[in-house]
């Protein structure tokens, strides 16, 4: 027996099916100046496009497990450098850091890449630019994170030095 009333073709923007986000255009937040990210930005772009450094706070990690954020670098910023904190900074029970970033040079001087991984209790991600020996801030940089449990936000991607001497070291830290 034949349904009636269904339909044979559909466009949608976005499909959610049993909390499964289907393939789409999904949101894209330009940044300019600080913001305080929240749950309901997940799984959006976050381009930061300003030379002017600024703070990008990410949501408390309590309870919103999978949560993500793609962010990517469109203007560098100097010696002060954009900066990706955590929610919860409190010293011993905060929101860390795990995972790695690797850091690829613009200087044709520099024929390799570098791993860069989080101190146990990095909680802050600075992106500095400008040549400077533990700078990862160059356009075209782009990170993920993914909240992988109560405290721990998964970082992984490509950032860019235009040192070759950069070593990252200033890359991830404790607030």
């Amino acid at each position: 027996m034949a349904e009636t009333g269904c339909l044979k073709d559909g466009h949608f923007q976005n499909l959610e099916v049993e909390n499964i986000m289907m393939p789409g255009k999904r949101p894209v937040i330009v940044l300019t100046s600080g913001k305080t990210l929240t749950a309901s930005d997940s799984g959006s772009l976050i381009v930061l496009n300003s030379a002017t450094a600024f703070d990008v706070t990410l949501p408390d990690l309590n309870g919103n497990l999978g949560m993500f954020f793609d962010i990517n670098i469109l203007a560098k910023t100097g010696t002060t450098g954009h900066k990706i904190l955590v929610g919860d900074v409190t010293n011993t029970t905060g929101d860390i850091l795990e995972g790695s970033v690797i850091l690829g040079f613009t200087s044709a001087d520099a024929a390799n890449g570098i791993t860069v991984v989080p101190g146990a209790t990095a909680n802050t991600i600075v992106l500095l630019d400008e040549g400077y020996t533990e700078d990862g801030g160059g356009v075209g940089g782009q990170l993920r994170l993914t909240a992988i449990s109560d405290q721990h936000w998964l970082v992984e991607g490509t950032l860019i030095a235009n040192h070759a001497g950069s070593t990252g070291a200033a890359i991830f830290t404790h607030t």
